[in-house]
């Protein structure tokens, strides 16, 4: 029977039956639907053993404690005595946890808040098991196939790169999917007898269907981009996964508020909506729609209308999951190729800012622009990063291009052609500077309407005005000292050279800032110093005019020598490949 279902799966989609062929065997089933049995049992004991029992028929009551004739109460308290022979439990009266009897002897035991444990803890542990579980094992497997050269063999298979993804998502955490299906009696059996709706427990299952969707088809693109770790990508990828959602579940449990600081990462996490959908609060005391309430985007307040909280989280999921499969679209059918066009990184800069500036804009109106400044520059330093590794082309996508515009170039045309060329724009393997400076332009737009809404529309010009234009400029200067420096790097010879890239861009935001704080120059006494370094910021608002203006002109300066030095590069790389052509 088993084999006759994956006939027929593989019929459909012959990679989903070469997944399935290797994994699903009875042995697999068997260990997989004991370990889901265990976890079951083991949350239900739990809680099991916390309901009440008859205390010991030996306890003989503590005699009352008598207060030192020196010790006054304050006026209207008094002191609460504990009979031993009462039962105390949590799943009793809420606010005294002292239990009563019914008329059958038996305790009064709130029995939907008993049940609503168990629904909970299954909801996060199946939450968090296809999530980093399902992260680990889809990286890994690529991993492994990237390195026994089967990858390779898919890449010539006639079939859809769509269709072969997919097969993973489905295949590879099959175990993990089985493991969940085993535990979904028992969660919903506790959902319906904790007095969820059946409705809100089918929503959290699209909700966990739709994040698998995102967080695995993410798992696959970190796979193809960071092969160059040779393995380590798999723990890397799933630890990321994993302090998410750790991080995510303390904001829930402490009831943190959604701001807009955090409302562009939190809008990623599963347990945002799962608390708005789950009783999250019986378990923690807490009002769980409260930390959705205060989400508006523009003017739009989100939170307090479920319907649009539950299209935003969906639609969310589906906007980044569709940039995420035009990466995978082209870094699976070719490793070498960047993973986004310059074209498509244009549109993926965009939606970024629109997310950015909507959130910002409810902020921006109260006394807030600074922190609404800074968290758009550290988005958008973070957002930067990120496109500058999967945007810039490598070496010998660079030998090409160069080698095609020196040939252009004997024929009496320029090199470096200038900022209008649509091979600087949208081409596949020219350098990706022009491109930078273009997403540069982009983010500067709501920047700027932000300064606009702040100076004139609020009315509110200070003397930090210099310092808003400064910290813009010095974003970009270093954006494109960054974008340089790698592009530089990638056209070294040496097989690592991406990770020399990395360690170098890494060190140059991390070291400097650790030397000055261990000689003892902090940004308070001396905030000229920290201008020239890779984060400016931190002393731009106690800086002079002048100082600032130096270090930028310093950037500037270090731009110029970078692309000259690049230029230079992909000209002789160009004259060399062409006379080893010519010479063959």
């Amino acid at each position: 029977m088993l084999m006759n279902l994956l006939d027929n799966v593989g019929d459909r989609n012959p990679q989903v039956f070469r997944e399935l062929k290797g994994r699903l065997n009875p042995r697999n089933i068997l260990i997989t639907g004991a370990a889901s049995a265990l976890i079951q049992f083991i949350v239900f004991q739990s809680f099991n053993s916390q309901l009440p029992v008859e205390p010991p028929p030996d306890v003989v009551p503590r005699p009352r404690e008598v207060l030192p004739p020196d010790v006054v109460l304050p006026p209207g308290a008094s002191i609460s005595y504990m009979d031993p022979h009462d039962v105390y439990s949590r799943f009793c009266n809420i606010k005294t946890h002292v239990c009563s009897r019914l008329a059958d002897g038996s305790f009064d035991i709130n029995w939907p808040f008993w049940w609503v444990q168990i629904f909970t803890w299954l909801s996060v542990i199946m939450l968090f098991l296809l999530l980093v579980g399902g992260t680990y094992l889809l990286i890994n497997d690529l991993a492994k196939e990237e390195q026994r050269g089967t990858l390779n063999f898919l890449r010539l298979t006639p079939q859809p790169t769509q269709s072969l993804l997919i097969g993973k998502m489905l295949g590879v955490p099959i175990l993990l999917y089985l493991f969940t299906a085993f535990a979904i009696p028992l969660h919903l059996w506790s959902g319906i007898a904790a007095e969820v709706s059946v409705k809100r427990i089918l929503l959290s299952y699209a909700l966990v269907i739709a994040s698998c969707i995102f967080f695995y088809s993410a798992a696959m693109l970190f796979a193809f981009a960071a092969s160059w770790l040779n393995g380590f990508q798999a723990w890397l990828g799933s630890g990321t996964v994993l302090s998410f959602l750790l991080i995510s579940f303390a904001w829930l449990k402490d009831g943190y508020q959604i701001e807009y600081a955090t409302a562009w990462l939190r809008l990623l996490s599963p347990l945002e909506l799962t608390s708005y959908l789950l009783p999250f609060s019986k378990v923690y005391g807490y009002n769980s729609l409260s930390t959705l309430e205060n989400l508006q985007f523009v003017t739009w307040n989100l939170g307090s209308n479920k319907l649009l909280a539950i299209c935003l989280f969906f639609g969310n999921y589906a906007l980044w999951t569709y940039w995420i499969w035009q990466g995978l679209n082209r870094s699976f059918r070719n490793p070498n190729t960047t993973i986004l066009s310059k074209k498509q990184s244009y549109g993926f800069v965009a939606c970024c800012q629109v997310l950015c500036f909507g959130f910002a804009l409810t902020s921006s109106g109260s006394g807030m622009f600074k922190e609404v400044l800074l968290n758009l520059l550290v988005f958008n330093f973070l957002l930067f990063l990120s496109l500058i590794a999967i945007l810039l082309p490598h070496r010998q996508a660079l030998y090409d291009w160069s080698r095609y515009h020196y040939q252009k170039a004997n024929r009496g045309k320029s090199f470096w052609k200038s900022i209008l060329d649509k091979d600087l724009l949208f081409g596949e393997k020219s350098p990706a500077i022009v491109a930078m400076i273009i997403n540069l332009v982009i983010a500067a737009i709501p920047v700027l309407a932000l300064l606009y809404l702040e100076l004139f529309v609020e009315d509110s010009h200070t003397e930090y005005t210099t310092k808003y234009i400064f910290s813009g400029a010095f974003f970009g200067s270093l954006m494109m000292i960054f974008t340089t420096l790698v592009q530089r790097m990638l056209l070294l010879s040496n097989p690592k050279r991406s990770l020399f890239a990395s360690l170098t861009i890494s060190s140059l935001i991390i070291l400097p800032p650790i030397l000055l704080i261990l000689v003892t120059i902090n940004p308070f006494e001396h905030p000229n110093v920290w201008l020239f370094t890779a984060l400016p910021w931190i002393g731009i608002l106690g800086a002079s005019t002048t100082a600032m203006f130096m270090a930028l002109l310093s950037q500037l300066t270090v731009i110029v020598l970078l692309n000259g030095n690049l230029q230079r590069q992909l000209r002789f790389s160009g004259e060399s490949e062409t006379k080893a052509l010519i010479s063959h």
